[in-house]
């Protein structure tokens, strides 16, 4: 990691952390099998922060839109994950900083999905292919979110 820029700092084990472009991410590496490398970054704001609700749509928004990333509630906090299964042919080298700028994608993404309320348009636009369908899922939109889709629906009349 060092012939890569980052200065890694032992936690515990197998795990490590180091910090770019101010953000903290830890690296593991699975005690069962060395070639499982996990990549992840705090999200910036736990649970609490938000709604469950907002929580749970956010995660999945994020999980839906960015490849190779996921996201995981981890003791009350929102975690990105990037987890990699070597085979044993890769470059280190590429590898690692790709993992790394997938995960602070990933953290502007989410960042921005959140001042956006993107699952709101994404509610918007099942809706209306509900109502083009005449097809009807249950998937109605929670009352936390009611005020905002009525003022978003207001400003589209």
């Amino acid at each position: 990691m060092k012939n890569l820029g980052f200065e890694c700092e032992q936690l515990a084990g197998l795990f490590y952390s180091f910090e770019y472009e101010g953000l903290n991410y830890l690296i593991t590496f699975d005690k069962d099998d060395e070639d499982y490398l996990t990549v992840s970054l705090h999200a910036g704001f736990s649970v609490k922060d938000i709604s469950e609700d907002t929580t749970f749509r956010l995660m999945n928004i994020t999980n839906a839109h960015m490849r190779y990333v996921k996201s995981y509630i981890l003791l009350g906090d929102i975690y990105i994950f990037y987890e990699y299964d070597a085979q044993g042919y890769e470059d280190y080298d590429r590898l690692i900083p790709h993992m790394v700028y997938a995960l602070e994608a990933a953290f502007v993404f989410m960042h921005e999905a959140l001042e956006k309320k993107l699952w709101l348009q994404n509610d918007d636009a099942d809706e209306d292919a509900l109502n083009n369908d005449n097809v009807d899922d249950g998937n109605d939109v929670d009352s936390e979110d009611d005020d905002d889709l009525e003022k978003l629906r207001q400003l589209e009349d």
